[in-house]
C-alpha cells in the first residue's frame, strides 16, 4: 500500500507513506523513515552557490 499525505503546506508537506517507511523530500534534503526495521537516512541535495564577487573584483 503506498499512499500521500497531506497536511498543510507550512507543517508536512508531501509524505509519501510505503507500510511503516515514510519519504519526505525537502528543499535541501531527502529523509526516508523506516519505524519497522528502526532504520532513518537523510541525503543532503548540492546547492549551488551565488557567485560573490570578491573585494577585489568589486
Amino acid at each position: 500500500m503506498n499512499f500521500t499525505i497531506e497536511r498543510s503546506a507550512n507543517h508536512w508537506g508531501m509524505v509519501t507513506k510505503d507500510g511503516y517507511a515514510y519519504h519526505r523530500e525537502f528543499e535541501r534534503c531527502c529523509v526516508d523513515v523506516n519505524l519497522e526495521t528502526k532504520t532513518s537516512s537523510i541525503v543532503w541535495k548540492l546547492v549551488a552557490k551565488k557567485n560573490i564577487p570578491s573585494k577585489e573584483e568589486s
